[in-house]
Order: C-alpha cells, then structure tokens, then sequence
C-alpha cells in the first residue's frame, strides 16, 4: 500500500539529524523550508524535536 502523492498544499514534517548541526546553519535550514514551498507548495512543520541544538539533544538521547 503506498500513501497519497503529496501535492501542493500538503504538509510535511522536517526532521532533524541526532547531532542537532540544524540549529547552527538555521539559514541554510530556512533557505530548504523555502525552496521546498516555492517549487512544490507544501508546507513544512517542523517536529517538536527538529530544531532542538546539541545540547539538548546531548541531555536527552
């Protein structure tokens, strides 16, 4: 069974890798959450954990 094709105006989530570097290059992260909207209309939500820095990430395996 697949899902539904995602097409503009669907929502997906951004996730963020285990070492939490996202929140260190946050440009480069909101040029991507940009870039994805403008060429495929979908709306990005980040996950409650995704932009959480290393420290946290550190503190909370």
């Amino acid at each position: 069974m697949r899902p539904p094709r995602l097409v503009p105006g669907s929502r997906v989530a951004a996730l963020s890798l285990s070492s939490g570097f996202v929140t260190e290059v946050m440009n480069r992260y909101r040029a991507g959450v940009r870039q994805v909207g403008q060429e495929f209309g979908w709306e990005v939500v980040a996950a409650p954990n995704a932009l959480r820095g290393p420290a946290f990430l550190a503190a909370n395996p």
